[in-house]
């Protein structure tokens, strides 16, 4: 019965956390012109920069705003998540926008977790896609959690679309919001705090600091495939 509460308590959550992201992207300057405000949603996401702006723009609300983004963009995922850190940090500072960054991105992943669990496999399908519902379906539960962990910690992987995976699997809530917490905290802090201190540097840093990315990005890029299918191949493995 408890459980069966606490889903309601997270599906009501989830829905509330959607309308209140649609009001802001319906209400965003009360554009009355869809196509002048799809153009305007579209520029307040161009950039880290615009983003800050738009967050900043809504005063004393612009960390329950910037919280509210980040859950619905786990639940939904039309927005580049690479946005948020770098906003976080500059405009709330490093520990209180690592802070929003994982209370959004946890209670977006619980609400897709509570939606899943109580719709079924129909939604989880619609949510993630058939193909990576099937690709990912045997490893949330395999080895007691380890490899959904992994999935969280490791970059370029859906972590978004196996929450909404995990919601049909046997993991207890309580284990799958502990194993993304701990995933998601390493690469999240990196990113908010690098961002912090790259607001000081010199334009050497700068320099040296985008090439990093770039490079890291390319190797990511290079080996994602063979990542993502040793990590199949060993969570499929009997232990």
């Amino acid at each position: 019965m408890m459980r069966s509460h606490r889903s309601r308590i997270l599906v009501g959550a989830g829905a509330a956390v959607g309308l209140v992201a649609l009001g802001l992207v319906v209400g965003w300057r009360w554009q009355a012109d869809w196509r002048q405000l799809w153009s305007g949603v579209l520029s307040v996401f161009a950039s880290p920069e615009a983003f800050r702006v738009w967050v900043a723009g809504f005063g004393a609300w612009a960390p329950a705003i910037f919280f509210l983004v980040v859950a619905a963009q786990v639940i939904v995922a039309p927005i580049p998540g690479s946005i948020f850190p770098p906003v976080g940090a500059v405009a709330f500072g490093p520990w209180a926008g690592l802070a929003l960054l994982m209370g959004g991105m946890l209670l977006g992943s619980a609400c897709v977790f509570a939606l899943t669990r109580r719709w079924g496999r129909p939604l989880a399908v619609r949510l993630v896609g058939e193909t990576t519902f099937d690709r990912y379906a045997r490893i949330v539960s395999a080895n007691g959690g380890l490899w959904l962990f992994l999935i969280y910690l490791l970059p370029l992987l859906p972590d978004d679309a196996v929450s909404a995976v995990a919601g049909l699997s046997r993991i207890s809530f309580r284990r799958f919001l502990l194993l993304s917490a701990l995933g998601r905290l390493p690469g999240s802090a990196l990113a908010v705090f690098a961002s912090a201190h790259l607001l000081a540097a010199p334009l050497w840093v700068w320099l040296v600091a985008a090439l990093a990315i770039a490079v890291g990005m390319a190797l990511a890029l290079r080996y994602h495939d063979a990542l993502e299918a040793w990590l199949l191949r060993r969570a499929s493995q009997p232990t």
